[in-house]
This record gives C-alpha cells, structure tokens and sequence, in this order.
C-alpha cells in the first residue's frame, strides 16, 4: 500500500515492543517498548505516552519526555531520536501456541505528544512472550539441541514449509490468508516456515498466525544459489532489504526465527565438496550483514545462517544429524550425499519413507512426499481428455523431474495405478504413509529431535508437488494423516531390531497426561491375536515406551495389523500395518454411509464398517467445503461421523459420496 503523509514537528518512525521477562500466565511480565522519533527541529516539550490494553481491557501506561539520546543502556535501535519505556504488567495475559495456552494479544498505542498538542499516534496488536533457540549440548547422546524455548518451556515444533499461495503474489486476499492459517491450526501445526525461495508475505499472513497461536519461522528471501557478495549494488540492496523485514515484522508475536537462507550453503558444499565461510558466494550475508541487521532493528528474536545448517568439520556437517537444523533429501530424493557409495536395488528403495528411521537429526526443517491433488481440483484445472495417468497436460503440472520419478516409489507403496482415480489415491496413499511414519519416528526421538516441518504445507499453482493442501484449498490425505500425528498427545507403534512391537506415547504439551488405552493386533478377518488394556501417564514434555510384546506372540504378517485407541478420546486412534498397502492380505467391503443435514447448516455423515476399513474418503467436489475428518481406517463394526462445513446451502446431501480402498 501507498500513502502521502504529512509530518509537523515530528513523527513516529518505529515502534518496537519486547518482552524482557515473563515466566507464567498471572505472573508479572516486563515489557521494553523502544519508540523511534523524527524530529524536525529541537522541540524541548516532545513526549511519547506508551499504553498497553490488556484483553480483559486493564491498561498499563507510561509516559516519558523525548531525551536526545535514550542512553548507552537503552537496547537495540535506541539512538539519537529514540525512547525507551519499560513498563511492568502485573497478572500477564502471554502468548502461547493455541496447544499450550491461548495466544493472547494486547494492544499498544503509542501516541507523540508536543504539549497539549498530538502529533502522531501508532497502535498494533502484540503478545508478551519470550523466544530462546536451545543450542546447548544433549546431556542424553552426541550431538547438540535446536529448539525453540517459549516462555522458559522448551516445544517440540509441528508444521510445515510456506510457500507464496498463488503465483501471482500480489491477488491473495486477506480471507486466504486467514482459511490457510485456520487449516494449519486445525491440523494441531504450531509452526509455518516462511520458505526463502518465495516472498516476505503481507501483513494478513503474519496477523493470522498471531492469532491462531502459530509460530513462523522466517527466512530472508535467498534460495538455493550462490549470491556475489562483492557486488556493491547488491549488498547494498540487501541491506536496505533486511532493515526494512526486520523493521516490519519485528512486533509480531508470532515471529520464532530469522534465517539467513534456503540451502544456499547446502548446495554450495554438493557443488564444491566445502562450506567454508570465506569467498564472495554468500556467506557475508548470512554471517554478517542479515545477522547485524536483526541485531541492529529487532534484538529479542533468534538468528541462524541458514536451513539446513549445522557446525561441524565434514562439508556434510552442514546437513548433518548432530547439530542444527537439516532437510531429509533422503526420502523422495533418494540421497546418499553423506554416504557416498551406496546402492539400493530400486529408485523406489532409495526414495522409500522407511529410510526416515535412520534420521537421527535435531530439527527435520524440510521432509515430504509428492502427491496428486483431489480429482475435483484437477478438474476444474485440466480439459477432460487430459484426465489420464501421464497424459501431457497432466505431465505438464508436475513440479518434480523426472516425470516419472515418483512412480518408483508409488509401485512399492500401493502399486502402479491404472485410472487417474487410482492416481490421484495412489499417490495420497504414499504421501500420507510417508508422513505418518517419518513424523512417528521424529516425534519419538522427543527431545534429541525438537521440530518437523514437512515440505510443503500449500501449494502457488493446480499441480502434483509436496503440498498437503492443494492450491484450491482442498486438503489431501496426508493433511488429515498429519492433523492425527501431530496431535498434541500421541500414541505410534515401533517395530523393534529384535522383532518386538513397541508403543509409544509421546506427550509435547506442558502438563502431565493420563488415559487408559485399548492395544490390540487383530487379523483382518476379524479375529484377535492380542488385546490388551493400558493405563497409561506421560510427564509434559516426555516420550518413551509403554507397551512391548515379542514377535512370537504376535506373528506379524500382511493379514494383520495392530491397533490402539483411547477410552476418553483425549488422542487419537492409530494403527500400523505389518506390510506395505499393496500387499496387505484382506478383503475390501464397501462402508455404509448416512448423511444428514442439520439445522446449522452442516451436514453430518456417519460412516459404518463391516469388516476393516482403510482410506475412507468423504468426497465433496466444492472446494470451500471442509470436513473435521477424512481418509481414515476403521475397525470391522465401529462408526465414525464426519461433519462437512461450507457447503451451499441448497446443495444435495446425496451428492456427498463415501468410499474406501
């Protein structure tokens, strides 16, 4: 946006709020508001009256008279023209992640005073909370933390890479924004990551995330290249660049990271076996100019070079699994940049999502899978005849090369499809396996591992790509997959070295967790060959193993799979199948299905099975409609319903179709 100001006397030019200190809700909290002035000539009677608006409505305030200098003590951007207000706010309202508390946000107004006379005001929305990156060693095994410490409590991060949500950046509306963000959120995310390959996004991305209690992890916008760091234009530029972001966006309390790049560093050392911080292919800026400029205009929010990075003396050490953040190239990509030499028997073996069980990284920053968006959305996007597996229009809205190099993988998941209808399941199905079983795995490792973000939360265009969210806004099976794995409390099966079926209970909330769960392993035919009944407890924060059973006593085989679910539905069921789908031994019975509409205008539809269930699927071709559930499994003779949203209100209700694989 762009206005034609005015400025009599002086004007405010920045206003920065920091949290110096809050430890609890109802606690006191100390808040440092830097206020940055222009002032057009010496004018001794310049004061600035900051006031903060609790959500309950009480107001702390303060006024302090505009100094020529705010002092040596004063912080960061405290200069010439700038002054400090440090105000103390007794039974603080802070700001969490929505699964750890409610983000709740004050208003700051700021108002430049000459006299009786206001000369300019500033009011914004914050939330008075704190934010560490744990870089201290791991007491429990080699290797170093990353995490991200909210008001003095270390979080496992849960979420997902954004990218710009259309191609053409500037014709995403604020309600976008705001049903992308939701979606996030309903998925249990607690963190999006601003991916550097795209744009600084508007202020309505950032404004939702505050709201919903989600954390962002913000790159400066460099990608995947080496940039010429003795250009001066350049630097120039992306000096200017980095104040202004930082400027921008430091109030928000959302904001978690400021990260110097996209694999940038990364690549560098694939291209030329090192990593070294001298030369002028960029690591000026990210060890010294982007790190001065967060320094200079924010202070209070972490910095680091770079995703992926990490320290160490191998050039690999960059994405390595003892320090810093990395992205697992491993699966999909089918990598073995650390293990030069090794050989799989198939591309699908080297690309398969199993290989996340070797990952014993700190912070998974990039994993994923491709998939096909909903057939409805490719539809609206694609002429009918184009409607075909590998057809040239579909070929041409794949984002991967080659073409068919997720094939390798879906041929060993589901086996090779047939029918678009199969293609665009087939390819759910991989992604969504893929997800659950890498986000278990990371979950588990609970805190050596501190944080997942899959590549990629939403998409820019209508095409096959990494996203779980397609670009009309449907979500696609790994979306719902997700919702369940990152759940704030979670239960997940692990299949031990020895043969031995393991489940596990992973708690990332702060309080303690209790719940009597029912494990089973049942055939598919319906008999049972373990049940048994768990009282189980996790302290916040925690993960470790509560059930074992050897292999003997349960014979895995592909006509079985393993079940648990909670008494109090306080987390959600989950299963693991001892095979791959395609080599499951079962028969497939179609569910039945009730749908009705209720007063409100939802529409509910009840989902009953027979005999096992898996990938049950409530299709609605509007892509505005949502369901709080889908592409789920069932046991033989439980039901579940799912409520739909969104729908016209004279829409059929027998348009709502159920089916399963």
């Amino acid at each position: 946006p762009i206005e034609l100001r005015t400025t009599r006397v002086a004007a405010i030019t920045g206003v920065h709020a920091t949290t110096l200190a809050a430890t609890a809700d109802g606690a006191p909290a100390t808040v440092r508001v830097l206020v940055e002035v222009d002032a057009l000539a010496a004018t001794p009677g310049l004061a600035a009256t900051v006031a903060l608006t609790a959500p309950d409505g009480t107001v702390t305030t303060q006024t302090v008279p505009l100094p020529a200098d705010a002092g040596p003590d004063a912080g960061p951007g405290a200069g010439p023209g700038a002054v400090v207000a440090l105000l103390t706010v007794d039974d603080a309202r802070l700001w969490w992640t929505h699964d750890l508390g409610t983000p709740a946000r004050y208003t700051l107004d700021v108002t430049l005073t000459d006299g009786p006379t206001v000369l300019d005001t500033d009011t914004r929305r914050i939330g008075l909370r704190t934010i560490v990156l744990d870089r201290g060693a791991d007491p429990d095994e080699p290797g170093n933390h990353f995490r991200f410490v909210l008001n003095g409590h270390p979080v496992f991060a849960r979420g997902a890479n954004w990218i710009p949500a259309d191609n053409m950046v500037g014709s995403v509306p604020a309600e976008r924004y705001q049903r992308l963000v939701a979606a996030a959120r309903d998925a249990n995310m607690t963190m999006l990551r601003v991916w550097g390959g795209g744009v600084y996004e508007d202020e309505a991305f950032y404004r939702a995330c505050d709201a919903a209690g989600i954390l962002v992890w913000q790159d400066f916008m460099f990608a995947c290249n080496d940039y010429p760091t003795d250009d001066p234009v350049l630097v120039a530029e992306v000096v200017a660049e980095a104040d202004h972001q930082v400027r921008r966006l430091r109030n928000h309390p959302c904001l978690a990271l400021w990260c110097g790049n996209n694999e940038t560093q990364a690549l560098h050392a694939i291209a030329y076996g090192s990593t070294t911080d001298g030369g002028e292919w960029g690591p000026r800026f990210y060890q010294q100019l982007l790190p001065q400029a967060v320094a200079a205009a924010d202070g209070s929010t972490p910095y680091w070079p770079g995703s992926p990075f990490g320290h160490g003396e191998d050039p690999w050490a960059v994405n390595g699994m003892l320090d810093g953040d990395r992205h697992a190239w491993e699966v999909w990509h089918g990598s073995v940049f650390d293990t030069p030499g090794r050989v799989f028997d198939t591309p699908g073996q080297a690309m398969h999502y199993r290989r996340y069980a070797e990952d014993t990284g700190r912070f998974i920053s990039e994993f994923g899978v491709h998939a096909a968006p909903a057939l409805s959305t490719l539809a609206r996007w694609l002429p009918a005849g184009e409607l075909a597996v590998h057809s040239p229009g579909l070929d041409w809205h794949n984002k991967d090369r080659p073409l068919t190099k997720g094939d390798a993988l879906v041929e060993l998941v589901t086996g090779p499809p047939t029918t678009i209808e199969e293609y665009v399941d087939f390819t759910m199905i991989t992604q969504a396996e893929s997800l659950k079983f890498g986000v278990e795995h990371y979950r588990r490792r609970q805190p050596h591992c501190s944080g997942t973000l899959v590549w990629q939360f939403n998409d820019c265009w209508p095409g096959m790509s990494w996203s779980v969210v397609d670009f009309d806004g449907v979500p696609k099976a790994g979306y719902h997959v997700l919702a369940r794995a990152y759940a704030p409390v979670v239960a997940s099966f692990r299949r031990a070295d020895d043969g031995a079926l393991e489940l596990w209970l992973v708690n990332s909330g702060l309080t303690p967790f209790a719940d009597r769960l029912t494990v089973a392993v049942r055939r598919f035919d319906g008999t049972t060959v373990v049940d048994e009944i768990l009282d189980v407890t996790a302290a916040g924060f925690s993960s470790r193993p509560v059930w074992r059973v050897a292999a003997a006593d349960h014979r895995p085989g592909p006509d079985r799979y393993a079940w648990v679910g909670s008494a109090t539905g306080r987390l959600p069921a989950n299963r693991l199948f001892f095979a791959e789908p395609r080599d499951l031994v079962r028969a497939v019975t179609p569910v039945r299905s009730v749908t009705r509409r209720r007063p409100d205008g939802t529409v509910e539809v009840t989902v009953t099975a027979a005999t096992f269930a898996r990938f049950v699927v409530v299709d609605v071709d509007d892509p505005l409609a949502r369901c709080d559930d889908n592409y789920f499994d069932l046991e033989a003779g439980t039901s579940r319903t799912v409520t739909v949203t969104g729908l016209p209100a004279d829409v059929d209700v027998d348009t709502v179709r159920v089916r399963n694989r």
